[in-house]
């Protein structure tokens, strides 16, 4: 059997801050039908989705320290993304670079989640 991955929660300790972080700084469409105060369902491109969940709120027992995840962005320019990111702020961890798989630059959110934004080479 064959799984495709569908969604990607990210627990948040500050929903309102996480939300801007996302919506404004990164210009990732929340859809509100789909949200409430503790929960924002973010529109990406194409079928993944990705979630912010307030940490308070999840399955009891289930480790939610925020931070220790990664959410690779597959963009058109890694360059021109990195550019917009740093104009608005984000916290880089370094410049864009070239890798065996293609260009990459890491940066991180609020919570400390590891953001990889890369640009596959062509095959």
């Amino acid at each position: 059997m064959k799984y495709a991955v569908s969604s990607v929660t990210l627990f948040v300790e500050d929903i309102p801050t996480a939300k801007r972080f996302y919506t404004e700084t990164l210009g990732i469409p929340a859809d509100e039908s789909q949200s409430n105060p503790r929960f924002v369902f973010l529109q990406m491109k194409g079928d993944t989705l990705l979630l912010l969940q307030d940490a308070s709120t999840a399955v009891e027992g289930f480790n939610t320290r925020p931070g220790g995840t990664e959410v690779g962005f597959e963009v058109d320019d890694v360059d021109q993304t990195y550019e917009e990111w740093r104009v608005q702020g984000v916290k880089m961890l370094n410049e864009p670079h070239d890798q065996p798989f293609g260009r990459t630059f890491n940066a991180i959110d609020p919570d400390g989640h590891l953001l990889n934004v890369y640009r596959l080479r062509s095959r």
